[in-house]
């Protein structure tokens, strides 16, 4: 009951220890007011109420010192007028409407915080709920709530990681509202129509969405891979494949992106002839492999038109793992005797690949993928799953007769396959 206690108020100064409050001046030029706005035309914040019921520049809690000792933490100004400033500098638009939307938000919490662990560790914790309501032909209606909650480290200044959770707190608010995460513009039109005694009034969990991700869009998908092989020993140990691929691919706005990938590859092939001193009647050499590979992507053409078709270049980074199993049955040249063994080793290759593709775009967030790529790969690298006192027999016997490929998947593909939004992100509904 006590740690609970402590986890949500922090350390209180003992009685005869009131220590002077901590006091947080807002910037209102901080990267997220600038950087992460959503302008939200019609958009009209009448007055921010604080309901809190309590000191209207109070915070909560910091932690100063060597001791990092529990200290009352304040704004310079009343947190309602923070909010209100904050809201209006990321919201605001040049935009002309007929009809604006005029707002009241209430603040029912606004709290910063920390807590410290059993080992003297700190965490910096935020949590606010605002109250929105519409204002129309003179009256107030409350139309939901908004939430967002944050805990991180406290770092090297718990004071300073505070103060960006509450910047970022006010951020998520105001992205909730303009992105519509929060259903204001369907409220406004429903109270504007008289239809307000059907509204659901929702509590909406929002987190701030990263500048550098707004306008990004999440694919996902897959794509069947024809893969030939280019280095000698790797056509003569095994045949050009096909595998699959699954993806996840993020387009930032602009024309960057960033992909992963992976999948599988499953081959049998031809082990080569090692020592003539052992004639081979019998060998089988087979491998399992997953592709695991990120690469940057570049379109050529920004897709603010609507081109049926969007080329793009990439260059990435990856690798092979697998396993790869080799046996054989053999006689020595006099027939007096042979052997017949199996072993089982682990295989990695790393490499780098080039590749250009283009997206062809169906409508109704699919796409379709056409790519060439170049992989320049390395010989792969084993370790034999075999015991040490076997090593030496092993090494006399069937490594002798025959060998293994030498993991190297050097070569070109061509890849076909299918993506599908997942999510847009900060994209306005």
């Amino acid at each position: 009951m006590l740690l609970g206690l402590l986890s949500l108020t922090g350390f209180q100064p003992a009685v005869g220890e009131e220590r002077e409050p901590e006091v947080i001046t807002p910037d209102y030029d901080n990267g997220v007011f600038e950087k992460a706005g959503t302008p939200l035309p019609g958009l009209v914040i009448e007055r921010v109420e604080d309901l809190r019921g309590r000191d209207p520049k109070n915070l909560g809690f910091t932690a100063t010192g060597l001791l990092e000792r529990s200290t009352p933490l304040e704004l310079s100004e009343p947190v309602s007028d923070f909010v209100k400033r904050g809201l209006e500098k990321m919201l605001a638009s040049d935009e002309k409407v007929p009809e604006p939307t005029r707002v009241v938000i209430g603040i029912e919490q606004f709290d910063v915080n920390f807590k410290k662990s059993i080992i003297q560790e700190i965490t910096s914790e935020f949590y606010a709920r605002l109250e929105i309501r519409i204002l129309h032909d003179g009256s107030e209606t409350v139309v939901g709530w908004l939430e967002n909650s944050q805990e991180a480290p406290g770092g090297f200044s718990t004071k300073g990681g505070q103060e960006t959770m509450m910047y970022k707190g006010v951020g998520a608010f105001a992205q909730g509202l303009g992105f519509g995460t929060f259903p204001l513009t369907e409220a406004a039109a429903k109270i504007r129509s008289g239809a307000s005694a059907g509204l659901e009034r929702p509590t909406v969990r929002v987190a701030f969405i990263e500048p550098w991700t707004i306008g990004s869009a999440e694919f996902a998908g897959g794509r069947l891979v024809y893969h030939n092989f280019a280095l000698s020993d790797m056509p003569d140990t095994y045949d050009d494949c096909f595998l699959f691929v699954a993806e996840a691919v993020i387009w930032l706005k602009g024309r960057q992106g960033w992909r992963i990938e992976g999948g599988y590859v499953q081959r049998k092939g031809r082990s080569r002839l090692g020592n003539s001193a052992w004639n081979v009647t019998e060998s089988e050499l087979s491998l399992n492999a997953i592709p695991l590979h990120a690469s940057f992507l570049y379109r050529l053409r920004t897709t603010e038109e609507q081109h049926l078709l969007v080329p793009y270049v990439g260059i990435g980074a990856g690798t092979f793992l697998g396993i790869e199993n080799l046996a054989a049955t053999a006689t020595d040249t006099g027939n007096e005797g042979g052997f017949e063994a199996h072993s089982r080793a682990l295989r990695a290759s790393g490499d780098i690949h080039v590749l250009l593709g283009t997206q062809m775009r169906f409508g109704m967030g699919v796409e379709g993928i056409l790519e060439a790529r170049w992989t320049q790969s390395t010989n792969g690298s084993t370790v034999d799953l075999i015991k040490e006192e076997e090593q030496e027999d092993y090494d006399s016997t069937l490594f002798k007769a025959v060998r293994r490929s030498d993991f190297n998947f050097t070569g070109w593909s061509v890849e076909l396959g299918l993506r599908f939004r997942v999510s847009p992100r900060g994209a306005r509904r």
